[in-house]
């Protein structure tokens, strides 16, 4: 019995998820530094800032990337 057809959908397949994982844990691994690093420097700026819990600092992540992405522009004519 094979795990895969003719087109190969299996290792498609396999792949797909062996990338998406990576994306997810890439996605976690920056939250966690980010909210580490929140909780770290923040204090020092600012006597009443806040502290963030890791769901907090990917929410802040995408928001930022989302702002930033508004500014940017093509430099392609």
């Amino acid at each position: 019995m094979s795990f895969y057809n003719s087109s190969g959908i299996f290792v498609y397949c396999f792949i797909i998820s062996i990338i998406l994982l990576i994306c997810i844990l890439f996605g976690a691994f920056g939250g966690f530094i980010f909210m580490i690093l929140w909780n770290w420097l923040a204090p020092l700026f600012w006597t009443n800032a806040p502290i963030l819990t890791f769901w907090e600092a990917c929410g802040v992540m995408i928001l930022v990337s989302l702002i930033s992405s508004l500014f940017r522009h093509n430099s392609k004519k």
